[in-house]
């Protein structure tokens, strides 16, 4: 795999989105409902809970239930993803 300058991914419409798991990042290219297509090491699997940033913002916790390798990317399947809170849910109470 390639190492790129932060920002300078070669696939066109790359946004600011990585997969954080532990200290490793992986930028997501692609993303839908249920999936996301991350750039990753050959032959990596990943599974478990995963963080989803967007620059240094935590945007999401996600649930990853499967990784299928495609070329030198990995589309990650999820059980669930929800979104981060700034504070505890409406419903809280103190």
């Amino acid at each position: 795999m390639d190492v790129h300058a932060a920002g300078t991914y070669p696939v066109p419409g790359v946004s600011r989105l990585t997969l954080r798991i532990g200290d490793a990042r992986y930028p997501i290219i692609d993303q839908d409902g249920q999936s996301c297509l991350v750039l990753a090491p050959e032959g990596i699997r990943l599974r478990g809970f995963a963080d989803i940033y967007e620059g240094e913002i935590h945007r999401d916790r996600a649930l990853i239930l499967l990784s299928e390798p495609e070329g030198e990317f990995v589309r990650l399947t999820w059980k669930r993803r929800s979104p981060v809170l700034p504070g505890p849910p409406g419903d809280f109470a103190p």
